[in-house]
C-alpha cells in the first residue's frame, strides 16, 4: 500500500527482503512475488526502479529456494524446495483418488505402480473416502498426511536415519518428493474430479474455516509423540503451567471466529459490488482505486491458493482477516456516503420509530 500511495527507493530493498522473509516461513506465499510484481508495475516509481525491485525481488527468492533445495538434498538426498508440498499434494489428490480409483482405468506410469497399488489396496481393504466437509473427522482436510497408504507406503520404502531437524526427515524427505510427482500426475490427470471432490468443498471450507487446534487441547498439553519431544527440545522446557480457566476462555472465543469470517467475507463481497454500483470504479481518486483493486486481488489470489493447494482451516486465514476487517468498514462508509440524503432521513426515522 505504501508502495502505491507513497512510494521510495529504499522501500524496494526492504519489500523484497519482508517478501523472502514471508516466503521462508510460510508456504502460501508462493504467490506473494507475482502479486508484488504486479504493484509495482503499477506504482509511480520510475521503470528504473520498477525493474529493479522487480529483479530483486525474484533473485533473492530463487536465491532461497536454490539454497533450501541444496540444503534438503544434504538431509534427505533429494533436491527439493519442501518436503511438506509434496506430501500436501498427495494428500490432496488422494480426497479425489478415493472417488474415481475404480472408475477410470487409466494406465499407471511404471514410475508410480507400487505407489499406486498400494493406495488401491487401501481404499479396496477400507472402502473409505474422506469429506472436507466432516469438520469432526480424524484429520480433517490432511488426514492422509498422518495416516493411510502414504504413511504405509513411507514405511515401507525409506528407513529412519540421524535425527536432524525434524523427527522422521530422512524418511518423510525423499517420500515428499516422491508423493509430489504422484499428486501432480493424479491432479492433471483427473482435473475435474479433483476440483469437484477437493478445489470445490475446501472452498466451501474458506468461507467457514474449522477453528482445528484453537478447539483442542493439543496445544497446551506435552504431546506423547515424536513432536512433543522437539518441543521440549526446541524451547528448552519441561511443564506448562496453563490453568484451565484460560484454556477454555481461548476456546470459547476462538470457536466463534468461523462465523465471523464467513460474515466477514461476505460483507467484503457485498461492500465491492455496492461500491461498484454507487460509482466507486469511476471516482477521480486512482492511486486509492489502486489500492482497493490490489487488495481485491490478494483477497481472489487467496481464495484461490487456499482452495486448491492448501488444507483450509481457520489459522491459515488470520492474515487475509485483517486484511479484509478495515476495508469492509471502508467500504462501508464510501456507499454510506452515497446514498442519497433522503434516504438517510428516511433510515433515521425509522430508527427513531422502531
Amino acid at each position: 500500500m505504501w508502495i502505491i500511495y507513497r512510494p521510495r527507493p529504499y522501500m524496494i530493498l526492504v519489500q523484497a527482503l519482508l517478501l523472502v522473509f514471508a516466503f521462508s516461513i510460510r508456504y502460501s506465499a508462493l504467490y506473494y512475488p507475482i502479486f508484488a510484481t504486479v504493484v509495482l508495475l503499477f506504482s509511480r516509481l520510475s521503470i528504473r526502479y520498477k525493474m529493479t525491485g522487480i529483479l530483486l525481488q525474484f533473485v533473492l527468492v530463487v536465491s532461497f529456494i536454490f539454497y533450501t533445495r541444496g540444503a534438503m538434498l544434504g538431509l534427505t538426498g533429494v533436491r527439493q524446495f519442501s518436503p511438506f508440498g509434496g506430501w500436501q499434494a498427495a494428500n490432496n489428490a488422494l480426497y479425489m483418488y478415493s472417488h474415481v480409483y475404480n472408475e477410470r482405468a487409466d494406465a499407471i506410469p511404471v514410475q508410480f505402480y507400487p505407489l499406486d497399488s498400494t493406495v488401491r489396496s487401501y481404499f479396496d481393504r477400507t472402502h473409505r473416502t474422506e469429506s472436507l466437509l466432516d469438520y469432526n473427522a480424524e484429520g480433517t482436510g490432511f488426514y492422509y498426511m498422518i495416516r493411510g497408504p502414504l504413511i504405509t507406503y513411507m514405511n515401507m520404502n525409506w528407513q529412519n536415519g540421524p535425527d536432524t531437524t525434524l523427527p522422521n526427515l530422512r524418511k518423510f524427505g525423499p517420500a515428499g518428493y516422491t508423493y509430489s510427482e504422484y499428486g501432480g500426475f493424479l491432479i492433471k490427470r483427473y482435473p475435474v474430479e479433483f476440483l469437484r471432490y477437493w478445489a470445490f468443498p475446501n472452498s466451501i471450507r474458506y468461507f467457514y474455516p474449522p477453528t482445528e487446534m484453537f478447539s483442542k487441547l493439543s496445544p497446551y498439553i506435552f504431546r506423547p509423540d515424536e513432536y512433543g519431544k522437539t518441543a521440549t527440545q526446541l524451547f528448552g522446557i519441561r511443564t506448562l503451567a496453563v490453568n484451565w480457566p484460560l484454556i477454555h476462555l481461548q476456546m470459547t472465543l476462538t470457536s466463534w471466529y468461523p462465523m465471523f469470517f464467513m460474515l466477514l467475507n461476505l460483507s467484503f463481497v457485498l461492500a465491492f459490488i455496492g461500491f461498484y454500483f454507487f460509482g466507486g470504479l469511476k471516482m477521480g481518486n486512482k492511486v486509492s482505486l489502486y489500492v482497493l483493486l490490489f487488495i481485491t486481488l490478494l483477497w481472489l489470489c487467496n481464495l484461490c491458493f487456499s482452495a486448491l493447494a492448501a488444507c483450509t482451516v481457520l489459522r491459515y486465514q488470520i492474515f487475509i482477516m485483517l486484511v479484509e476487517f478495515p476495508f469492509v468498514l471502508l467500504l462501508a462508509d464510501f456507499i454510506y456516503q452515497g446514498i442519497p440524503q433522503k434516504v438517510k432521513i428516511a433510515m433515521v426515522n425509522d430508527r427513531g420509530k422502531s
